[in-house]
């Protein structure tokens, strides 16, 4: 939508009718084709006007597929303010009567944010990020999404909402397969979820949840693991190496943590080549 459509977003100003009309037919399209919208999350000099965007058609999208999110917004754990930020649009959905879609990532703006917005180490971060996961998966509050009405809602579940968990992180993929599992043993009603990572990093924890995390956990429910089939995603650009390399390239400075999961990679490529080497030659697994 070009420069006017930055501009708006900048100043927190509604779409003109022009976007709007266009933005409903992209969702019409989406809503009858059964696909799915994700919005993506920016820089905060222009996020509160995406965020803002992405409610309104939130709802325009969502109320008319009732239990299902047909538009997901993005939501940054490195910021101090996301679980805030969820907790109030978990109300605005409670409010206006659809299911809220949320796509939550660590953050891709350590670099030129205010510093003061976000978290002062990983560990913070990362623990923000399990305990949003782990409050939408359950639909309970806990000590990191608090409701956004005070005591009012304080013992009441989330409303309704779909979730894609998107990190290349394994420890947090781990966690929310783990307590699925635990969801399916007790026959629990499960929020749809969604797993996430970019094509040609972390593969190998997308491909565990594909063919089953082997844990060697004997207690571990198979009756559990037969009814959680995970939705896993890689994210593929399409197109011309020109059309390709500003994305493929700002992807690469945005994942800071590259070098270590390309090692992580490493070592689980390195274990499945001496698993089909040895299977070849006719040894155990």
């Amino acid at each position: 939508m070009g420069a006017q459509a930055l501009e708006l977003l900048q100043k927190q100003l509604p779409p003109p009718d022009y976007i709007d009309s266009a933005i409903r037919a992209v969702c019409d399209s989406a809503i009858a084709r059964g696909a799915r919208l994700l919005v993506d999350a920016e820089e905060q000099a222009v996020q509160p006007g995406i965020e803002a965007w992405t409610l309104r058609y939130q709802k325009y999208c969502n109320s008319k597929t009732p239990g299902r999110a047909t538009m997901y917004g993005t939501y940054q754990a490195y910021l101090r303010s996301t679980p805030t930020t969820i907790a109030k649009h978990l109300e605005i959905s409670r409010q206006e009567g659809y299911t809220l879609g949320v796509k939550l990532v660590r953050g891709a703006y350590l670099k030129t944010e205010p510093r003061h917005l976000i978290w002062s180490t990983k560990e913070e971060t990362d623990r923000c990020y399990d305990g949003i996961v782990e409050a939408l998966l359950t639909r309970q509050y806990n000590s990191t999404l608090k409701p956004a009405s005070g005591e009012a809602h304080a013992n009441k579940e989330l409303p309704p909402v779909n979730v894609i968990i998107a990190t290349h992180n394994q420890d947090s993929v781990r966690k929310a397969h783990s307590l699925r599992l635990q969801q399916a043993a007790r026959g629990e009603p499960r929020v749809e979820l969604a797993y996430a990572q970019l094509q040609g990093m972390a593969d190998e924890v997308s491909c565990e949840l594909v063919q089953g995390y082997r844990s060697g956990n004997s207690e571990e429910p198979k009756a559990a693991a037969a009814l959680e089939n995970p939705n896993v995603y890689k994210l593929l650009t399409w197109g011309s190496v020109k059309e390709c390399m500003g994305f493929l390239m700002r992807r690469a400075v945005e994942n800071t943590e590259a070098v270590a999961r390309t090692q992580q990679s490493k070592t689980a490529m390195a274990a499945e080549l001496k698993r089909r080497l040895r299977k070849a030659l006719g040894f155990a697994n």
